[in-house]
């Protein structure tokens, strides 16, 4: 059987650029998961793969500010 987890937060799944080629968790399979959450923002960060924060730290708060920007207006 398939459980499937209600989230109740902001959720912004990030993805790393390398990843379309080297990981499993690729950008189709995190945006797929994406569009499973409500209200969730999928965000591709360049020049990094698995570890995004580690690849690329200054575009993912970008994006994460980015996605805070969309959420303040509602």
């Amino acid at each position: 059987m398939i459980r499937y987890l209600k989230i109740n937060y902001l959720s912004i799944p990030l993805n790393g650029k390398a990843s379309i080629v080297s990981d499993e968790a690729g950008p189709e399979t995190v945006i797929n998961f994406t569009e499973m959450i409500p209200n969730a923002k999928f965000a591709l960060i360049p020049g990094s793969g698995h570890t995004t924060l580690n690849d690329n730290g200054l575009a993912v708060l970008a994006a994460i500010q980015q996605f805070l920007k969309t959420i303040e207006k509602k």
